[in-house]
């Protein structure tokens, strides 16, 4: 009777903890089914394994997604939930799996190096609730083909999307005031940008080393134009700007500033330059990174050759400099490797180092008279 007696409490006691550890499960089971309700975003990862993000969450971060990322796990897509107004910093930086991430209507700001180094990352559609996005957001995501950017959008900051080896086209909406330098610069595969009525900076070398990139057309709010903003651009052809634009236009396919009569920047392409009569100054890296360049014509209204003008002109042979030019600027012919001749035609133009790192035979013939 004893040992029968004992038996039913030791059954009784395991059917409970039995029935307790299902409960366990249960609720487990219930709390996951939970978290995942209508309008909450949620991270998918590698493992199959599925995590929310809670609706009613305002700013998303690094230390919330590494917390949220299971050990040796990686992130495959991510959906924001519709509260999320700021994506701070480094938040998905080095992601190098995340192929998709939704970004909704209502996200104000995009930090720095948000989405940095997602490599596996191909398309991206930005809202146009996105008042900045900021210094190196998108950088070096090498598969990112298309980016859809939204009107509204007010600011791109620099080395946004520089390095995006796959980007073909871009289109930067009106409500965009100022692209930041390197913006979009070393971005290879990059063929065509269209700017929107609108826009009214881009910053040095914001498009500078987009070898595919053929043509440029530029508005009429266009109104500041940084140093370089399209240096090196191997396959550029020519510049349009709209006959309405009051600071800029263009003449035989150049880009020229209407207001002081600067040659402000000469398509990469090029071979052969006759610079248009009138042109009184040659601007910063106007010539800079015309790899193809072999020979230019400057005309005697030029009295100003700024510095860097003809930087890294590398097929470029000889100069005359006309008579009317007081002053050639630093490095304004430096590393130009196959440079053997400069000729000026008056001897008190001021020269110091503007052509440094020319060819080894490098002779300037001077007046003497």
């Amino acid at each position: 009777m004893i040992i029968k007696s004992l038996f039913s409490i030791v059954a009784a006691t395991l059917l409970a903890f039995g029935s307790c550890s299902s409960s366990e499960e249960d609720a487990s089971s219930g709390a996951s089914a939970a978290a995942l309700n209508p309008g909450d975003g949620q991270i998918v990862f590698s493992s199959g394994l599925v995590k929310a993000i809670p609706d009613g969450l305002e700013e998303i971060n690094y230390n919330y997604v590494k917390q949220a990322t299971p050990e040796g796990d990686k992130i495959l897509s991510v959906t924001l939930p519709s509260s999320v107004k700021v994506i701070f910093n480094g938040t998905f930086e080095g992601a190098s799996l995340l192929e998709n991430i939704t970004i909704p209507e209502g996200v104000t700001l995009i930090g720095e190096n948000a989405f940095a180094s997602c490599e596996s990352l191909k398309t991206i559609v930005i809202p146009g609730t996105v008042a900045r996005i900021e210094r190196g957001a998108f950088r070096f995501c090498k598969s990112l083909e298309t980016a859809t950017l939204g009107e509204g959008i007010q600011f791109i900051g620099d080395l946004a999307f520089s390095r995006c080896d796959s980007l073909k086209t871009i289109a930067i909406p009106g409500s965009v005031k100022e692209i930041d330098m390197y913006a979009f610069s070393e971005c290879p595969a990059l063929e065509s940008v269209s700017f929107g009525e609108g826009v009214s900076k881009i910053g040095a070398s914001a498009f500078a080393e987009c070898a595919k990139l053929e043509r440029v057309e530029l508005p009429a709010s266009i109104s500041n134009i940084a140093y370089g903003a399209f240096s090196d651009c191997a396959s550029l052809s020519e510049f349009a700007v709209c006959d309405s634009n009051p600071k800029y236009k263009s003449a035989q396919g150049m880009l020229l500033n209407r207001e002081d009569n600067t040659l402000w920047a000469v398509p990469g392409s090029r071979k052969t330059v006759i610079i248009p009569g009138g042109v009184a100054k040659i601007g910063q890296s106007a010539f800079s990174g015309c790899r193809r360049l072999e020979s230019v014509n400057i005309p005697e209204s030029v009295t100003d050759i700024e510095m860097h003008a003809f930087r890294n002109c590398e097929s470029l042979t000889s100069v005359t400099i006309p008579s009317k030019v007081e002053k050639i600027g630093y490095a304004a012919f430096a590393d130009c490797p196959n440079l053997k001749y400069a000729k000026l035609l008056d001897r008190y133009t001021s020269t110091s180092g503007a052509f440094d790192n020319c060819h080894p035979d490098f002779k300037l013939d001077r007046p003497k008279n």
